[in-house]
């Protein structure tokens, strides 16, 4: 692993927590990840300033939903850095490296939530109705407790799409009009791989049996499309 941002910065790794301080499979943390982290919080004097800089710089990078798939935070930065989109996991991903690479403690949960209404209708064009689909997000640990902090809806999406604004101190998660969403009692260093390697495949069974190699593909043209409508 690479040396921490903020090694000779005014905090201190939180004792107890190095389980969610790691690298993992998806979470890397290399010179790449590391470097866009000094950059990004270059100026902040506490952990609260740093981890609200990161929540902004993952926010206001440009959210598309689906097809869901596993990328790495290198990989999701690479987008970022090319204009490219990425989904709730990837936003995930990288606001959990970013906010490691600061010594700052992260966690991942998920909210499950139904593919009805207009969401169903005008992003998957019908095809999910009836479906179960879960957004994995961070929280972070500050103040002596965990506070989550949804990055995942950028500020160019409009209505019914709301955007989180965040204090570093309140708890702000994904809002989606007329979809209610449960939060799951998952809390864990790593994603849930289970569930979303569920979703995935799943996702995949949609497609015709010729098609499904390029599920992914075909995906990201068609949703991609769908929500430029609401930018």
């Amino acid at each position: 692993m690479m040396d921490r941002v903020v090694t000779k910065r005014s905090w201190s790794p939180v004792k107890g927590m190095d389980e969610y301080l790691h690298s993992n499979e998806l979470v890397i943390i290399n010179q790449k990840i590391v470097e866009k982290t000094r950059d990004v919080i270059k100026g902040t004097k506490t952990a609260r300033e740093a981890a609200l800089k990161i929540f902004y710089y993952i926010r206001n990078a440009r959210f598309v939903f689906g097809p869901p798939s596993l990328r790495s935070s290198v990989e999701v930065l690479d987008r970022f850095d090319r204009g490219k989109p990425d989904h709730c996991i990837g936003k995930a991903v990288l606001q959990a490296a970013m906010l490691r690479a600061a010594n700052i403690p992260v966690r991942f949960r998920f909210l499950k939530f139904p593919m009805t209404g207009w969401l169903d209708k005008e992003i998957f064009m019908g095809r999910a109705k009836g479906s179960v689909s879960c957004h994995p997000y961070v929280e972070t640990y500050l103040s002596g407790r965990w506070i989550a902090c949804d990055a995942t809806v950028d500020p160019s999406l409009r209505e019914p799409f709301i955007c989180n604004e965040w204090d570093g101190e309140s708890s702000v998660k994904l809002r989606l009009p007329d979809v209610k969403s449960v939060d799951s009692a998952y809390a864990s260093p790593n994603l849930p791989y289970e569930e979303i390697k569920d979703l995935i495949a799943r996702y995949k069974q949609v497609f015709p049996f010729p098609l499904r190699p390029f599920a992914f593909k075909i995906g990201e043209l068609i949703i991609g499309r769908a929500m430029n409508k609401f930018r």
